[in-house]
């Protein structure tokens, strides 16, 4: 298996896009995307761009769709891109800079991860208290095991830490602060 390396080579006003994306979220749907690639320089062969490229663009096209364990409200799937044109101005920001951009882009997206999983965590344990209340073992609710009374309280405590952690990198993103740390931790 060899990795096909993404590259947009400049030619005149445009780049020429030649490569493969994997896990592409909504690819089968998208009418565009916001495509991180190599845009090598003679000061750094392994420069990255965002570029935003039409999927309507010939050359572009879906290889397969991925099936996934969850989060099935969106697809997710493999992209090809061959000999397919892009006019420069379709760069996000500068040449070479689309590195930093998505990895700035990346603290909010495990941001909206973390408040996600917070807020299913309340509700499987919810629905976990709601079960040890009713379930009956040894003529007892497995509620009236100190254990399982011990277990939910460290799970809810962790879940409040959570939640408490993703208002704190809100308040310093909000500040204009950074919260990579915070958020990688979230």
């Amino acid at each position: 298996y060899q990795r096909r390396v993404h590259g947009a080579v400049a030619d005149g006003d445009d780049y020429i896009i030649n490569g493969s994306k994997m896990w592409i979220t909504n690819a089968t749907q998208a009418d565009w995307l916001c495509l991180l690639a190599v845009t090598p320089t003679e000061k750094n062969p392994n420069a990255h761009s965002l570029i935003i490229v039409p999927t309507n663009l010939p050359g572009v096209s879906v290889t397969r769709k991925l099936d996934k364990l969850g989060m099935r409200s969106s697809d997710t799937a493999e992209l090809a891109f061959v000999d397919v044109r892009v006019p420069q101005k379709n760069r996000i920001g500068a040449e070479g800079k689309g590195f930093i951009y998505q990895m700035q882009q990346f603290q909010k997206e495990r941001l909206a991860a973390a408040a996600i999983g917070y807020s299913q965590c309340d509700r499987v344990l919810d629905m976990t208290q709601d079960y040890v209340k009713q379930r009956v073992v040894f003529g007892q609710p497995l509620i009236s095991n100190q254990w399982i009374q011990f277990r939910l309280a460290e799970l809810r405590t962790a879940s409040a830490t959570l939640r408490q952690l993703c208002y704190h990198c809100g308040r310093l993103e909000a500040a204009g602060l950074d919260f990579t740390r915070e958020a990688s931790m979230a």
